[in-house]
């Protein structure tokens, strides 16, 4: 019986640890946020060049309004073109979210 008991409580630390290491909320934001810098550093190129071509999908007198799904930590945002309204949603990456905005107070952004 102590035996059982034992081995439930073991079950029961196991998932209550796993929960907490896989939560999104908890482990992956973070985690990505310091593997976006990384990336951003090594893709910054094609990046700008791909994002640059933005412009031309719309007439001088329109406003650019780009449709951010799943923004996760903002590390696209760098790269928007100035003035352009973005519309975006990552409700695991809202602290992050919110911090990337302060950084890029050039763009008009909106969370979902």
């Amino acid at each position: 019986m102590l035996l059982q008991q034992f081995l439930a409580l073991l079950v029961y630390l196991f998932l209550f640890l796993r929960h907490l290491i896989c939560s999104k909320k908890i482990f992956f934001p973070p985690v990505m946020e310091r593997f976006t810098i990384i990336y951003n550093r090594k893709t910054s190129d094609q990046k700008q060049e791909l994002l640059s071509s933005s412009q031309e999908f719309t007439n001088t007198t329109e406003e650019l309004v780009l449709l951010d799904i799943s923004c996760g930590t903002g590390a696209n945002f760098q790269f928007y073109l100035l003035g352009c309204r973005v519309i975006c949603t990552d409700p695991d990456f809202e602290k992050f979210l919110f911090r990337k905005i302060a950084e890029n107070q050039y763009l008009q952004i909106e969370i979902l």
